[in-house]
């Protein structure tokens, strides 16, 4: 992956440590040593005048964080993911529609929590709800294995019987940016990075 910087050196070095940090995750491991070996390039930009503490705007492949602050992994991960998404997805990602928009949220988010979870266990819900955070237990067999795409579609009494599309709807009316009708196109993306990060044997 090569990086294109509209950045001072002081904010190099704080993207360099986010970076640093970044891939010390397992699963974000394997997704930065995917773009690199795709020769993805990304622009990265600080923009004080976002809304968001970063973003990822596909049509100019371009990574924004507003102010140095915001440079760290946490952050990178998500804008991270999308950018792979846009290089996965043979349509890309759009700005100019909300087809699809909740799909592709909520596939980088889940990403996010089970890696997450592996390291912390409990963290910050998606969803904020008991059952959504029951389902991340479920789904990494308590915080101690990588899902597959089959576990990601079990149904389970302590979910309240929900699976990977019943959050996806819930994700979409949950009030928080991204209430759009969902498409449900199977997130071959995410499915695609978590096999590579299982195979790896890195949890």
């Amino acid at each position: 992956m090569s990086q294109n910087t509209v950045l001072t050196n002081e904010e190099k070095v704080k993207l360099s440590q986010a970076f640093d940090d970044l891939i010390s995750w397992c699963m974000y491991q394997q997704l930065y040593n995917h773009l690199v070996s795709n020769g993805t390039s990304i622009t990265f930009v600080n923009n004080p005048n976002r809304n968001t503490a970063a973003g990822y705007n596909p049509e100019t492949n371009t990574i924004q964080f507003k102010g140095t602050s915001n440079m760290i992994a946490i952050n990178l991960a998500e804008e991270l993911f999308h950018a792979y998404q846009n290089s996965y997805y043979p349509e890309g990602l759009s700005i100019s529609t909300t087809e699809g928009r909740a799909d592709i949220e909520f596939e980088a988010k889940v990403f996010g929590d089970i890696e997450c979870s592996l390291r912390f266990g409990i963290c910050g819900s998606t969803l904020g709800s008991e059952e959504y955070d029951k389902w991340i237990i479920f789904i990494t067999d308590n915080y101690s294995s990588i899902p597959s795409w089959d576990k990601l579609l079990e149904r389970s009494p302590s979910t309240g019987n929900k699976n990977y599309w019943d959050f996806l709807f819930d994700f979409s009316r949950a009030g928080i940016g991204y209430n759009y009708t969902p498409t449900y196109q199977i997130p071959n993306a995410m499915i695609y990075m978590l096999q590579q990060s299982s195979n790896s044997n890195c949890y």
